[in-house]
């Protein structure tokens, strides 16, 4: 290994006592590289993914400042200086490095009951109000994230390439997903007009994101900071029912076992507006579930064009798993859709 990515070297460069302990490799991450150090979460960030590393960690540390301004340094994430009080390290080979003091707690990556998905709904309603009010600064370090026009252009685009030569046995997901471009189309729009708000959004809404306390569903800290930048905090709610209504696996072998499950919808929606307490406009409740089904489009959009691509951004660990991806997310997109007026309905009722 070579100096700079020696995590045990890099540790040096931080303020804490000299013999940390073990120092554990922690999987299942697929961004960054972390390892587990006594009290404290190593990290190194993935250049490939985050180019401008300096900015992903100046929005980091804007982050966590502006959380523990609210609701006390126990509340969140708190980076470890270095010795010379930076808030991250760069190292000589350029990589950036990061220390966290370990967050203890409960992370899970399927919610065990309704009650956790309601409560991980109000962490992230929670933190797009902590961001929004007053609207705190960032950088936009992964311009048109969630742009869900852009995400289908690009899925006709790798079609095009077909780098793999798969396009032809897959033209059916091809064309029903790119059949949706007007859907794709409404939110994007409607932030670029100017009738939806801009605020923060985290970017990567799901439970696996949440740390709860031991005992209870309650929750203790967002994490996994990297994509909050400038956005809306309708597309955290929409990744927020995309990763949690459904029993089926993200990559299950059957599609039909997708399921819009009620009794999970209604608590992410309650737990959702309340944790934002009123910070949504009437526009932006009317675009819940356009932005749960915008969602589920875009991500199919991306598992698949990965898929053509011959599987370069997301890993896999069998044969054609972008495609049984792609093919799930596609399936609640049309289980979404086919209970419009059901999910509107509890979307009306919530408080």
């Amino acid at each position: 290994m070579t100096p700079g990515r020696d995590p045990r070297a890099v540790l040096r460069a931080f303020a804490i006592p000299d013999a940390p302990g073990e120092c554990r490799r922690v999987r299942g991450g697929h961004i960054n590289e972390t390892w587990r150090v006594g009290p404290w979460l190593l990290q190194r960030l993935n250049p490939d993914v985050f180019p401008d590393a300096t900015s992903v960690m100046e929005n980091v540390l804007a982050v966590t400042r502006r959380i523990a301004e609210r609701a006390g340094p126990r509340a969140g994430l708190r980076l470890v200086p270095t010795e010379d009080g930076r808030p991250w390290h760069a190292a000589p080979d350029g990589s950036v490095w990061r220390l966290y003091a370990f967050l203890p707690g409960r992370s899970f990556e399927a919610p065990p009951s309704p009650a956790y998905a309601g409560s991980a709904a109000f962490a992230f309603g929670e933190f797009a109000r902590c961001m929004t009010d007053p609207l705190l600064p960032l950088h936009t370090t992964m311009p048109g994230f969630h742009d869900s026009r852009r995400r289908l252009d690009a899925l006709a685009a790798a079609a095009d390439r077909d780098l793999a030569g798969r396009a032809g046995e897959v033209q059916g997901e091809i064309d029903a997903i790119l059949a949706e471009h007007e859907l794709a189309a409404v939110i994007p729009e409607l932030l670029a007009s100017g009738q939806l708000p801009l605020r923060v959004a985290h970017n990567d809404a799901k439970i696996a994101n949440v740390i709860f306390e031991t005992d209870s569903s309650a929750p203790l800290a967002v994490i996994d900071l990297d994509t909050t930048m400038p956005g809306s905090p309708l597309h955290d709610f929409g990744d927020l029912v995309r990763s949690m209504v459904s029993p089926a696996a993200e990559d299950a072998a059957d599609a039909d076992t997708v399921q819009v499950r009620h009794d999970y919808f209604a608590p992410i929606v309650r737990g959702f507006l309340a944790g934002t307490d009123g910070l949504l406009t009437s526009s932006e409740r009317d675009m819940l579930l356009t932005a749960a089904r915008s969602i589920a489009l875009e991500q199919a959009a991306r598992f698949l064009a990965d898929h053509l691509d011959g599987d370069r951004y997301y890993a896999v660990t069998f044969p054609a798993q972008n495609l049984a991806r792609a093919r799930t997310q596609l399936a609640l997109y049309r289980r979404l859709s086919t209970e419009r007026d059901r999910l509107e309905a509890l979307i009306r009722e919530a408080p």
